[in-house]
């Protein structure tokens, strides 16, 4: 979280306010170029955005090139990381806000408008080329490969993204009251204790803790809420420190940056399902084993039992039947 990012994201919502509803005195297509990134005219015409998904793609690949073409030069991988991160959280909460848009989860935006879009195939930095200082940053050429080698954005359910976008703003006014020479301590302190209660609720949630998607997203606001903690003029013990991220076991799937160095599989379900088989087979004999060895030993067992039972009988039966020609 810094300037960059908390600049141009106040600049966007004046002229694309969050609420469909929220009035604005600007006018969309005033925000800069975003007009190109809007869909061809009728008639071959100026570009037009005639829908809220237009307006909101247009306004997506206008971030990425504010934000991260133009400022990559003083942005290091994992900032730049992070940036497209917040992005797609802002993108996901605008999803969710457009009823009839039938989007659940950014897979289908993607599919429909990010894919083929030639401004989110392409890194342009002033009409420059700038994949190569891209792909050396962060491992990837564009935007757009950025979401497909990272799945964990695809799969995001839009029904948290209010929560984790309140969690965003937060960020935002801790950026705005205390990061200025005239931070007011006090104010400070009650931002950064709301934002730490909504990280907490969120991260008591199941069906958060549970998925990695949203394990990605919880820790990129862990660490730029450390960073703003840390950079803050505000003495740090007047922010609260933010617990461990929960996790339940077995829904394990890593952030993945490319790498040049072999690694394991960018997914460990394949691996980890392998693994559970073997354990289960293992399982399974042993107790198969186990049955088998009881079975033989009861059959056994009853089958000594009648002999030494027989034994027994004839025994009696001899001494009953001395006793009897003694009498005689």
């Amino acid at each position: 979280m810094d300037n960059i990012l908390y600049g141009r994201f106040r600049h966007l919502r004046l002229f694309y306010p969050d609420e469909l509803s929220e009035s604005t005195d600007y006018d969309f297509y005033d925000l800069g170029n975003i007009r190109t990134y809007c869909p061809n005219g009728d008639s071959g015409g100026k570009n037009e955005c005639k829908t809220e998904l237009d307006k909101l793609n247009a306004a997506c690949i206008w971030l990425f090139n504010q934000i991260v073409a133009n400022k990559m030069d003083s942005l290091n991988g994992e900032e730049l990381k992070s940036i497209i991160t917040h992005i797609m959280i802002w993108l996901s909460y605008k999803l969710n806000k457009i009823s009839d848009a039938k989007i659940t989860t950014l897979k289908k935006f993607y599919t429909e408008y990010i894919k083929n879009h030639t401004d989110s195939t392409n890194c342009n930095k002033i009409n420059k080329n700038c994949t190569s200082i891209l792909k050396n940053k962060t491992g990837y050429s564009d935007f757009k490969e950025f979401i497909e080698k990272n799945e964990y954005l695809m799969n995001i359910d839009m029904k948290f993204m209010p929560s984790f976008y309140g969690a965003f703003k937060l960020l935002f006014e801790i950026y705005d009251k205390c990061n200025g020479n005239n931070s007011d301590c006090e104010e400070c302190s009650k931002v950064a204790n709301q934002f730490v209660a909504k990280f907490n609720e969120l991260n008591n949630v199941f069906d958060i803790i549970k998925n990695d998607s949203y394990y990605q997203v919880m820790s990129t606001l862990s660490t730029d809420y450390n960073n703003l903690k840390n950079k803050s003029n505000v003495q740090s013990s007047n922010f609260p420190s933010l617990p461990p991220i929960k996790k339940i076991q077995g829904f394990s799937q890593r952030f993945t940056y490319i790498s040049k160095q072999p690694s394991a599989p960018r997914f460990g379900f394949k691996s980890s399902s392998l693994s559970i088989e073997r354990k289960l087979f293992i399982a399974l004999f042993t107790f198969g084993a186990i049955v088998l060895f009881f079975g033989i030993y009861y059959k056994y067992s009853l089958f000594g039992s009648r002999k030494r039972a027989q034994k027994y009988l004839r025994r009696k039966l001899k001494s009953l039947k001395r006793k009897w020609l003694i009498n005689i």
